[in-house]
């Protein structure tokens, strides 16, 4: 919320002009990031920006770095709390797959699905380095968070890894779906989803060697 002044108009502070310019990363990409029109859009002048960045590049990294820390201290801080290995797979999983996060009687939807926003815009601006870069920290950060969990109940250190790379590419996923096609998104069955999350935490699954290949039908 920006800081308002008896008398005065209103003064956008620095996080306001970083949680402008991810609305706009959300809704068109870093394209979408106009100094011009964040400063329409938050009823301060242009030259207020000065202010606080040096340009627009400085912008961009400052939104950047909201995004990456928030998704820490919204969803993997308190979830870091739980104890039990299982229970914490399960709520990271219903906050990305459900955009439900119970832990503390909290329900974080909307941040979970504005973050969720903002990682698929990214992801047409992988070309840039700096987005590539906090990218692949916030994927790293996920996928090892989810391979952490799994470990702990059981799975030997490679399958866990790659149940969680899947489980996150399923994450990303259903996010498209509901972003570029929430017509088929609707069809998404919750109790469908929860099985699948399930599935995940069962450490007595054959070994991949065990099991018939397609090149073996």
């Amino acid at each position: 919320m920006m800081a308002v002044r008896r008398g005065q108009p209103p003064k956008a502070t620095e996080e306001d002009w970083s949680r402008a310019a991810l609305a706009a990363i959300a809704a068109s990409g870093l394209d979408g990031v106009s100094v011009e029109k964040l400063a329409r859009t938050l009823g301060v002048t242009k030259g207020s920006f000065y202010g606080y960045f040096a340009n627009r590049k400085d912008l961009v990294t400052a939104a950047l770095g909201l995004w990456e820390q928030e998704l820490v201290t919204k969803i993997m801080e308190p979830l870091s709390a739980v104890t039990d290995p299982a229970q914490r797979f399960e709520l990271m999983a219903a906050a990305t797959l459900l955009r439900r996060h119970p832990v503390g009687e909290r329900d974080v939807d909307a941040a979970v699905a504005a973050a969720s926003e903002v990682e698929l815009s990214l992801l047409g601006n992988r070309d840039v380095p700096e987005v590539r870069e906090v990218l692949e920290r916030v994927v790293a950060t996920r996928v090892d968070f989810l391979a952490d969990c799994l470990c702990g109940i059981g799975h030997d250190p490679q399958r866990a890894r790659q149940f969680a790379i899947n489980a996150y590419s399923l994450s990303l996923g259903t996010e498209a779906l509901r972003r570029n096609a929430p017509g088929i998104a609707g069809e998404i069955d919750d109790s469908y989803l929860r099985t699948i999350i399930a599935s995940y935490l069962r450490p007595e699954l054959p070994d991949a060697g065990n099991r018939p290949t397609l090149e073996g039908r």
